[in-house]
């Protein structure tokens, strides 16, 4: 392979009295000079200078090119110095020219090995223009000159779709680098589109090529896996760019189309769509289930199907279980259950609640619900109903379904809280989070203390910050403990901190507490006895 140095020279440089100081005429050159027609596909053309059989050995050829249009303001050396069989040559790069379609000029220097020069002017070389490469965007086709006309002229494009004759024909300009988009929505349809290229200059138009790109109508694949035996999931690829939404119409052919229901799809990452459908928004059916795409393209108005698909549900044996929990406490007496549906869970009819302390169910106290309010089931239980009596009570919680199946759940014991040794347990005087849903973790000491005493706030943070938190939220805070107190070890839980409720107070150095992820353990128990926190750093926060 040979060699070739390229050197660009943007500044004028007065070619004739070189060429003319140090050239012979053609016939007495001991040298041949050739140059190649320009190649469309390559996008270059060859000078060469060949050794005659009896003349001299060339040292090196220089080549200096430049287009007309603009004077030599993109003039270019193109050199070389390797030699193949007495040959020696250069090839033209249009990427050192801008680019640029139009005449170009080639004056070709050669040097001999004995020092002497000679130069020779060859035949103007046509660059022409090609047509622009064409690719799929998001929003419509993206065309590229890969050539760009001479300096002063522009590119011009026609654009039209076969579908409605020349009826969205439409008209584009291309920037400065040969770029320009084609919007779907200016050409409405399918099909074959013609794409003519022109270069502009002085008002008239020189056609350039024709060409035909082919928007597909959309040919969708569609994939339907099991996820579980309540979901199903579609999975939708090979969605053109012009797609703008996919949905899909789902119904089983149990009772017709009485359980329709559309689902719209989620855009992936890599442009593919996936769907979740769930079986309870058609009633758990089973068997055959019809799923029909439809989606809005840029190309269309309206809604337009893009394919069918189906899949056959032929048992559920596992449902999702309903969101069942105590949610609240109204008074230290009075606390809330709640149920509610989830997507994968089985219609609710009705909602049973046991509570009771001795361990031979004797104060056993049952309550009912047979109606939602506003999609919850909510019981609020009394403890006075089991004599109002202090002790630990045990709540079970009983889901009847629509089936007639039925299912328990076992929540956390809610406590009645004896009187303190040193006086009664105060009521809060700060109200306004009594009713707050407990939000903290389930499980965690926050949880556990936000469902002993509803008054203290949801949001005040780990542990170790709600002391400081709630003080500025307007609690009290101090360090001698209180009956109804929250006790916070700042220092605690691995750096997190932990929180506890006081139940029992013998002196400052004597306490009981219940509390929650002592020890690991997430129930809500006495884990303690007594014990002095004197030696712990203590603080509590008091409720009034």
């Amino acid at each position: 392979m040979f060699k070739r140095f390229n050197i660009c020279l943007y500044s004028t440089i007065c070619l004739g009295l070189l060429f003319f100081s140090q050239s012979t005429s053609a016939d007495d050159q001991e040298v041949t000079l050739t140059k190649s027609d320009y190649d469309q596909s390559s996008k270059t053309y060859t000078v060469s200078a060949q050794e005659r059989s009896k003349g001299k050995k060339i040292s090196s050829i220089s080549v200096a090119i430049w287009s007309q249009e603009q004077g030599q303001d993109d003039l270019c050396w193109y050199t070389s110095s390797e030699k193949i069989d007495g040959k020696l040559s250069v090839q033209f790069n249009p990427a050192n020219h801008g680019n640029r379609a139009g005449y170009y000029k080639t004056a070709v220097y050669v040097t001999y090995t004995d020092g002497s020069k000679v130069g020779q002017t060859l035949k103007d070389t046509k660059v022409k223009m090609q047509g622009p490469s064409i690719t799929f965007s998001n929003s419509g086709l993206s065309l590229t000159a890969t050539t760009l006309p001479p300096l002063g002229s522009k590119i011009k494009v026609a654009v039209w779709s076969d579908e409605h004759g020349q009826d969205d024909l439409s008209w584009y300009e291309a920037d400065s680098s040969g770029n320009l988009l084609v919007p779907y929505a200016n050409h409405k349809g399918y099909g074959d589109y013609h794409i003519d290229t022109y270069q502009e200059k002085d008002g008239k138009l020189i056609g350039i090529v024709s060409q035909t790109t082919t928007v597909d109508k959309p040919a969708l694949k569609s994939k339907i896996s099991k996820v579980s035996d309540t979901q199903y999931q579609v999975d939708l690829t090979k969605v053109p760019e012009h797609i703008e939404s996919l949905c899909l119409a789902v119904w089983s052919r149990d009772k017709g189309q009485d359980d329709l229901k559309w689902y719209q799809a989620q855009k992936q990452t890599d442009g593919s769509y996936k769907i979740l459908i769930n079986l309870k928004s058609h009633h758990f059916s089973l068997g055959k289930y019809q799923v029909h795409i439809y989606g809005k393209s840029q190309l269309k108005a309206g809604l337009q199907g893009l394919g069918s698909d189906s899949f056959t549900v032929t048992n559920i044996a596992n449902y999702g279980k309903p969101k069942v929990a105590v949610a609240r406490k109204m008074a230290a007496d009075q606390f809330a259950v709640e149920a509610s549906e989830t997507e994968q869970s089985k219609y609710i009819k009705a909602l049973e609640l046991a509570v009771w302390s001795e361990p031979d169910q004797s104060d056993l106290y049952w309550y009912q619900r047979q109606s939602a309010d506003k999609g919850l089931w909510i019981i609020n239980a009394d403890l006075k109903k089991q004599a109002n009596k202090a002790a630990d009570y045990h709540v079970h919680a009983y889901v009847t379904y629509s089936d007639g199946s039925q299912e328990g759940f076992i929540l956390p014991d809610q406590t009645l809280e004896k009187v303190s040794r040193i006086g009664s347990q105060k009521q809060p005087k700060i109200t306004s989070y009594l009713d707050e849903i407990n939000t903290y973790p389930v499980g965690q000491c926050t949880w556990g203390v936000k469902e002993l005493a509803p008054w203290i706030p949801n949001y005040l943070g780990n542990a170790k910050t709600w002391a400081i938190n709630a003080s500025v939220l307007g609690f009290r805070i101090g360090n001698k403990p209180e009956v109804g107190a929250i006790a916070v070890w700042p220092n605690e839980g691995g750096g997190y901190g932990h929180v506890a409720y006081i139940t029992d107070v013998e002196n400052d150095q004597k306490i009981q507490v219940k509390e929650s992820n002592y020890a690991g353990n997430q129930s809500i128990q006495n884990f303690r006895g007594w014990f002095n926190p004197s030696s712990t750093g203590l603080t509590y926060i008091y409720p009034d």
